[in-house]
């Protein structure tokens, strides 16, 4: 996004400069913020991703068994609802 406005901000001078740099900070500061304080209410992040966090935090690793065989073997860690 930088190389843009610096080229474009060579080309125009006053108040579309301004505009630029408010529309960058926009993009970079407040945008970011408001995507970080939004709450997830998807099926998919309440579902599949609550579960697989709790599973992490309770030892499984996902590259050496499924969800399934950690649940199997470690019943009272995480219940799936």
């Amino acid at each position: 996004m930088i190389i843009p406005i610096v080229y474009i901000s060579t080309k125009l001078k006053g108040k579309s400069l301004i505009v630029i740099i408010s529309l960058f900070l926009f993009l970079t500061v407040l945008l970011p913020y408001i995507s970080t304080k939004t709450y997830d209410l998807t099926v998919d992040g309440n579902t599949y991703h609550k579960s697989a966090i709790g599973f992490i935090k309770n030892g499984w690793n996902p590259y050496y068994e499924t969800m399934n065989d950690f649940q199997k073997t470690n019943n009272n860690v995480v219940k799936i609802s």
